[in-house]
C-alpha cells in the first residue's frame, strides 16, 4: 500500500488519474484501497484475472488490506468506475483456482437462486461457465444496489464466510475452498447433502480436520462480530436464507455437527 501510494505521488498522479487493477482478488483489493485513499479518492478500474475475483471481490466496492493476520480489517468502500470480466484470462488457471471461483458461484446460487443451483447441479460449472458467471455477477450486483455498505441484505453474501474465514486463518487452504467448507455447517440437512455432492464434483473439500476451537476463535475476529456474537447466514433450503446471531458455543456446535 505504501509503495504504490508513494510511486503514484512520485510520478505526479492527481485526481484526474486512475488506478487499474489487473490480477486476482488481492490485487483488486489493494489497488482499490490505494485508489480510495490517494488524494481522498481517485477512480479505479478492475480487470479480474481469476474466476474467484470475477464473480466475487471485483463486484461491490469492498477494498481492504490485512493487518496483523486479520483478514481485510483495514479498508474502505470504493466502487470501481468499471469492471471488465474477460474469461479468456482464465485459460492459464489451474483446476484448484477454478474450483475456488466455482465455490463463490455455488454460494450465491445456494443462497439466492435455486434455479442457478440446479443448472450447476445438472451441468457443472465448466459446462455452463459463461452463464453461471454472468448470473452470479448480476445476483451480487443486485444485492449491492440495495445495500452497498452491508447494513442488512448484503450480509447474505457472507454465506459460508464466517466459519470459512476461521478455517482460512488456521489452515493452508485457499479462500474458495474455505468458503465451500464454511457453507456446510450453515445449511439445512437436505441442502447440505446436495451441496456436498456439488462441491466434491467441482474439486472442493467437503471435510475439515482443523481444530474447532481455533477455527471459532479466528472467526470471532471477523469484522462482523459484535459483542461476542456474530451474525451468520443460514440457508435451510436453496434460495431461502436467514440471518442468525451465534456466539462461540453456537459456532462450535455448528462446526462440530458437520466436521467432528
Amino acid at each position: 500500500f505504501e509503495q504504490i501510494s508513494a510511486s503514484m505521488l512520485q510520478n505526479g498522479f492527481d485526481r484526474g488519474d486512475c488506478v487499474l487493477a489487473l490480477g486476482g482478488g488481492v490485487t483488486g483489493d489493494l489497488a482499490g484501497f490505494v485508489a480510495a485513499c490517494y488524494m481522498r479518492g481517485v477512480d479505479f478500474y478492475n480487470i479480474p484475472t481469476t474466476l474467484l475475483a470475477q464473480v466475487d471481490s471485483s463486484i461491490g466496492g469492498k477494498t481492504a488490506v490485512d493487518l496483523r493476520g486479520i483478514k481485510n480489517i483495514i479498508g474502505a468502500f470504493h466502487q470501481p468506475r468499471g469492471v471488465i470480466v474477460d474469461q479468456e484470462l482464465l485459460t492459464s488457471l489451474d483446476q484448484r483456482q477454478m474450483a475456488c471461483g466455482a465455490a463463490e458461484i455455488i454460494k450465491i446460487a445456494a443462497a439466492l437462486d435455486e434455479e442457478l443451483l440446479s443448472l450447476i447441479e445438472e451441468k457443472g460449472i465448466a459446462a455452463s461457465l459463461a452463464e453461471a458467471t454472468a448470473r452470479a455477477i448480476r445476483l451480487k450486483a443486485g444485492v449491492i444496489e440495495k445495500d452497498e455498505k452491508e447494513g442488512g441484505l448484503r450480509r447474505v453474501l457472507n454465506f459460508g464466510h464466517t466459519l470459512g474465514h476461521g478455517i482460512e486463518a488456521v489452515t493452508g487452504l485457499f479462500h474458495g475452498e474455505c468458503v465451500a467448507l464454511g457453507m456446510l455447517p450453515m445449511s439445512g440437512e437436505a441442502l447440505r447433502a446436495r451441496l456436498t455432492k456439488i462441491l466434491a464434483r467441482e474439486g472442493l473439500p467437503v471435510s475439515c480436520r482443523a481444530e474447532a476451537a481455533k477455527v471459532v476463535e479466528a472467526a470471532m475476529h471477523d469484522k462482523k462480530a459484535r459483542q461476542e456474537t456474530i451474525i451468520t447466514v443460514q440457508v435451510k433450503k436453496a434460495g431461502e436464507f436467514e440471518f442468525v446471531p451465534l456466539d462461540r458455543e453456537g459456532l462450535l456446535r455448528a462446526y462440530n455437527e458437520v466436521f467432528a
